[in-house]
């Protein structure tokens, strides 16, 4: 690995690209990835839009075109930085990854998606790798899960398939089952994710294409 300062400064080069949180966990902390050995789980994450608006500007003519462009900035970040031993967990692979998130702030929400505080419900995983090069550790985000504090919980009043419950575990099954009924108002946008308070919504047509990306893996599955 080069030194500490060109890390850091890639870091910054990243966030232009809307990968805005990195996290650098040990994998022997978790036992789902200990296996793995010694070195560093690296998650590249995504918060607000700026990741899509920089992917719109160098969208690929593939299937699956934000995976593409993840991978693309991982292997470019990992050469540049010449991190030893890499491996791509994800978007590739089963993995706990779950286990990993309440390292970043992420918690669980009422809608079975993490929320974060500050961005809400509006942030994904956009990748995840391990390196034998030991990059410096990310201190734990200390946060209390918003959906804790949150007294309102308009989401559940804005669920028209009630599938949102709280306290108990999201029903995507009933969920599923409304986003596939005929005029369906969920079928191509979460009226539910939009009524969080929290954070500020991605833009309609990101919001269209992940709500009809994961329609179509509903029919499909």
């Amino acid at each position: 690995m080069k030194n500490k300062q060109e890390y850091f400064a890639s870091l910054k080069a990243l966030s232009e690209k809307g990968i805005n949180r990195v996290g650098v966990l040990d994998p022997a902390d978790y036992p789902g990835f200990a296996q793995l050995g010694s070195g560093r789980l690296v998650l590249l994450m995504m918060g607000g839009s700026r990741f899509w608006e920089w992917a719109l500007a160098h969208w690929p003519n593939t299937p699956d075109p934000l995976d593409q462009l993840s991978k693309q900035i991982v292997q470019q970040w990992t050469q540049g930085l010449a991190l030893e031993g890499v491996h791509l967990l994800y978007p590739s692979g089963l993995w706990p990854l779950g286990d990993l998130l309440p390292a970043l702030g992420i918690s669980p929400s009422p809608l079975g998606i993490g929320i974060d505080p500050e961005w809400g419900l509006w942030n994904a995983l956009r990748a995840v790798i391990f390196t034998q090069s030991l990059l410096p550790l990310s201190p734990p985000i200390q946060a209390v899960p918003p959906c804790q504090t949150c007294h309102s919980r308009p989401c559940l009043a804005a669920c028209g398939a009630q599938a949102v419950q709280w306290p108990g575990p999201f029903d995507g099954q009933r969920c599923r089952a409304f986003r596939l009924a005929k005029g369906s108002p969920c079928a191509q946008d979460c009226p539910a994710r939009r009524a969080c308070p929290l954070g500020k919504p991605y833009p309609d047509e990101q919001i269209a294409y992940h709500t009809l990306k994961s329609l179509e893996m509903i029919k499909g599955s």
